[in-house]
């Protein structure tokens, strides 16, 4: 079966092409402080606050999950951002982003509000909604109440901010569903 036979295949069974690539931390968007590795799906910082985002934008609901490796917590930040976001900054430092810090505190506009808190080894789950929220949980627990964020727009980004060390893993799976 040659790359033609699974083109054809895929539009016989209602693909019309070719699938998509799935979601990873994008290298052309992150900060010059980010280091990709395992095929784009951890990143880790080497300066404060860099960010990166991934490859793929949403404009309906959406979540996705980061585990923070070793060294994580108040250096490490999981949230959303849009095309205009600075990756050279910390998410949430202006309203084009916003993030859920390891110390339990959400950053939007450089404000901040309460969230859970998170360490090493722990699932972040991150979600954003059409209506301009976002919400986070971390286990699979309670979802932090809803934060209102219209500055991002009406497609984003997931995103992940890390200080000195702080590895995060990504797992896009919810992401591209």
């Amino acid at each position: 079966m040659d790359f033609r036979d699974i083109l054809m295949v895929a539009a016989a069974q209602g693909g019309g092409g070719v699938p998509s690539a799935p979601t990873t931390w994008d290298p052309l968007k992150k900060g010059d402080g980010i280091t990709l590795s395992g095929g784009n799906l951890i990143a880790t910082g080497s300066v404060p606050w860099d960010s990166v985002l991934g490859t793929k934008s949403r404009s309906s609901t959406g979540s996705f999950i980061v585990t923070p490796g070793s060294g994580a917590g108040s250096g490490t930040g999981v949230g959303f951002g849009n095309i205009s976001t600075n990756v050279e900054s910390y998410l949430g430092s202006d309203t084009n982003s916003v993030m859920l810090l390891g110390i339990g505190l959400v950053y939007y506009n450089n404000g901040t509000s309460s969230g859970p808190t998170f360490g090493g080894g722990d699932a972040v789950e991150a979600e954003w909604n059409s209506a301009g929220t976002v919400r986070f949980r971390v286990n699979g627990g309670t979802w932090s109440t809803p934060l209102s964020v219209p500055g991002l727009g009406a497609a984003v980004f997931p995103g992940y901010a890390a200080s000195l060390n702080s590895p995060g893993t990504g797992n896009f799976t919810a992401w591209d569903a």
